[in-house]
This record gives C-alpha cells, structure tokens and sequence, in this order.
C-alpha cells in the first residue's frame, strides 16, 4: 500500500487518476471488487452465529483497513484520488457492509439473549426485518401505532 500511495503522488502531479483502467478491463475489475464486497459481507452475516464475534471482527478490520489507507492517502495529500475511486461504489458497499453487522448483531441477540423466548423463537423473530415492518408503519415500530 505504501508504494501505491508513492505511485499516487506520481499520478497526481501528471492529473492521473487512481488507476489504469483501460476500458476492456472495466468488467473484470468491477466483478473482482463485487465479488470481494459479496464474500465480505457474507462474512459478516454469517459471523452473527458466532455470537457476533466474527462480525465484530470483520467490521473492525474493515475500517482499520479503510481508515489507514485514508490516514496513509491523506497524509501524502493525494485523498482526493482514492475517494474519486471509492466513492461511486464504496458508499453502497459499506453501508451493505454495515446492515450485514446489524443483522448479525440481531442473530447473535437471539442466541445469547432470548429473553423470555426460546433461543429458536428468539432467532426467528430476530431474523425478520425490522426495517420492513418499520417502513410498513410509517417509521414507526408497532408497539407505537395507532
């Protein structure tokens, strides 16, 4: 990341973007980032069986990852390459990213805090969306209906 962050200086002084990337190679490299963004965000989700644990640590090292390339990018002075790059796809992903923790956080809940509920009850009605049945009442949840 260093040496790209050198070569970055060098593509700001020439007015060049982040990257090279031809036309022909476009498609291949957005599959490239759809896929790792995919498999991250399974991730995620997925660690909310760990109790939350994996999903903790997937978010943390998201945004250790993603703050020290801005810190690192910043400090050369060139930030405004990277969030040229990010920016038109990045907001999407890491707001997925993000509601893929939540989830997990809902299913870890169910596991480790059922309530009155069976862990099985706890799960299941943890898993429903909660943004549905809030977007269904006008932003409001259910208990505060009329």
């Amino acid at each position: 990341m260093l040496r790209r962050a050198e070569d970055g200086v060098r593509r700001a002084k020439s007015g060049e973007g982040y990257i090279d990337d031809p036309q022909l190679f476009r498609p291949v490299m957005a599959s490239g980032i759809i896929a790792n963004n995919v498999q991250v965000t399974f991730a995620t989700f997925a660690g909310g069986a760990t109790a939350g644990l994996l999903s903790v640590f997937m978010l943390v090292m998201n945004g250790v990852s993603m703050g020290s390339v801005v810190g690192l990018y910043a400090s050369k002075g060139i930030l405004r390459l990277l969030v040229a790059f990010v920016a038109p796809h990045g907001v999407l992903e890491l707001f997925a990213i993000c509601v893929a923790g939540g989830a997990a956080f809902l299913v870890a809940a169910g596991m480790l805090i059922p309530g009155d509920r069976t862990r099985r009850r706890a799960l299941v009605e943890n898993g429903r969306s909660k943004a549905s049945s809030r977007r269904s009442h006008g932003g409001r949840s259910r208990e505060s209906s009329p």
